[in-house]
């Protein structure tokens, strides 16, 4: 993986050292609620198949790099397509994938003389925008602002963090030996044709030692828009 987001990096173009401010879900007191019907709710809300536009930094080794990506999600067939170029217009790569399998429709090199990349973009797609409920035996614990569902798993531990006005999922994390592996941070939801969408994302991989920010800029929604 480490390899993989090094040549990524390289072929971005350096974007400096701006940070990118997302506004935090303010607080709001959920000991009252009910932790099954706030899952409900969000679920409700969540569309099944999104297509979008984002700008995003890549950091890693105190660098920040740039690039422009469109993305195509169903999660009920967990497929997707995503496209990444650089601030210039020159694709990166263009790749599509489902449960089963990774494609690589297309990739620069050096990025093409490696097959690792299809796996590496589509394990940070699935953590991102897969999964986002958590699994029916998880095991809710209520704190004064949020609620986090639980759950063992044959490689570690997963938690799903709701909090809000409105329920919304803000955090997932993942665990492995008792340690913080990896988290995603959902920001500035906004409602779109009934439907909730953060408005960015943060993916911290503690393991790999990068961070992939992602700032949504344009969307449609076709389905829902029907």
């Amino acid at each position: 993986m480490m390899r993989i987001v090094t040549l990524l990096l390289l072929v971005l173009l350096a974007a400096g050292c701006a940070e990118i401010p997302f506004r935090e879900t303010a607080p709001y007191p959920m000991e009252s609620l009910a932790p099954e019907k706030v899952v409900a709710d969000f679920k409700a809300r969540t569309p099944e198949e999104i297509s979008m536009l984002n700008t995003i930094v890549f950091e890693f080794a105190g660098q920040q790099f740039l690039g422009v990506g469109f993305l195509e999600v169903q999660t009920p067939a967990r497929s997707f397509r995503v496209i990444c170029l650089n601030p210039m217009g020159v694709k990166l790569f263009d790749l599509a994938g489902d449960g089963e399998a990774v494609k690589i429709n297309f990739a620069m090199e050096p990025l093409a003389s490696y097959g690792n990349i299809a796996s590496a973009v589509a394990f940070d797609i699935k953590r991102i925008y897969f999964d986002l409920m958590p699994a029916d035996d998880a095991l809710p614990r209520k704190l004064r602002n949020s609620i986090i569902f639980g759950k063992g798993l044959p490689t570690g531990y997963l938690e799903h963090v709701f909090a809000g006005e409105k329920g919304d999922l803000v955090e997932k994390r993942f665990y492995q030996d008792q340690l913080i592996s990896w988290s995603v941070g959902y920001y500035e939801y906004g409602d779109y044709h009934g439907k909730r969408f953060p408005g960015g994302i943060i993916l911290t991989d503690y393991k790999g030692g990068y961070r992939l920010i992602i700032r949504e800029k344009e969307q449609n929604v076709e389905k829902d828009q029907e």
